[in-house]
Protein backbone atom coordinates (compact mmCIF):
# COMPACT_ATOMS: atom_id res chain seq x y z
CA UNK A 1 0.00 0.00 0.00
CA UNK A 2 1.74 3.42 -1.10
CA UNK A 3 1.03 6.38 0.96
CA UNK A 4 2.06 9.91 -0.15
CA UNK A 5 4.09 11.05 2.96
CA UNK A 6 4.62 14.59 1.13
CA UNK A 7 2.39 17.12 3.32
CA UNK A 8 3.84 15.67 6.71
CA UNK A 9 7.45 15.81 5.27
CA UNK A 10 6.95 19.74 5.00
CA UNK A 11 5.39 20.10 8.64
CA UNK A 12 7.86 20.32 11.05
CA UNK A 13 5.57 19.46 13.77
CA UNK A 14 3.54 16.61 12.38
CA UNK A 15 6.77 14.90 11.51
CA UNK A 16 8.11 15.03 14.87
CA UNK A 17 5.13 14.09 16.54
CA UNK A 18 5.07 11.23 13.96
CA UNK A 19 8.76 10.15 14.32
CA UNK A 20 7.83 10.37 18.56
CA UNK A 21 4.59 8.26 18.12
CA UNK A 22 7.32 5.55 16.10
CA UNK A 23 9.64 5.75 18.40
CA UNK A 24 7.47 5.25 21.40
CA UNK A 25 5.59 2.49 19.93
CA UNK A 26 8.56 0.50 19.29
CA UNK A 27 11.38 1.56 21.29
CA UNK A 28 10.74 -1.85 23.19
CA UNK A 29 11.04 -4.05 20.59
CA UNK A 30 14.15 -5.87 18.90
CA UNK A 31 13.80 -4.82 15.35
CA UNK A 32 16.76 -5.59 13.25
CA UNK A 33 15.29 -4.90 9.87
CA UNK A 34 13.24 -2.06 7.85
CA UNK A 35 11.76 -3.96 4.58
CA UNK A 36 10.76 -2.18 1.54
CA UNK A 37 12.05 0.27 -1.38
CA UNK A 38 14.54 3.25 0.45
CA UNK A 39 12.21 3.18 3.89
CA UNK A 40 15.56 1.52 5.82
CA UNK A 41 17.03 5.13 4.72
CA UNK A 42 14.25 7.22 5.74
CA UNK A 43 13.76 5.02 8.87
CA UNK A 44 17.46 5.16 9.72
CA UNK A 45 17.75 8.91 9.29
CA UNK A 46 14.78 9.94 10.86
CA UNK A 47 15.22 7.99 13.80
CA UNK A 48 18.38 8.51 14.40
CA UNK A 49 19.08 12.27 14.23
CA UNK A 50 15.83 13.95 13.56
CA UNK A 51 16.89 16.89 15.06
CA UNK A 52 19.70 17.44 11.93
CA UNK A 53 16.71 17.04 9.33
CA UNK A 54 16.45 20.61 6.76
CA UNK A 55 12.52 20.21 6.80
CA UNK A 56 12.53 22.98 4.02
CA UNK A 57 14.06 21.38 1.72
CA UNK A 58 13.87 17.50 2.93
CA UNK A 59 17.07 16.50 3.24
CA UNK A 60 19.74 15.85 5.84
CA UNK A 61 22.00 18.64 6.82
CA UNK A 62 25.56 18.52 6.93
CA UNK A 63 26.66 17.40 9.95
CA UNK A 64 28.80 20.27 12.30
CA UNK A 65 32.00 19.68 14.01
Amino acid sequence: MFQDITTLLLDPKAFKDTIDLFVERYKDKSISVVAGKHSAFLAADCFQQPEKWDYKNRKKKAPSF
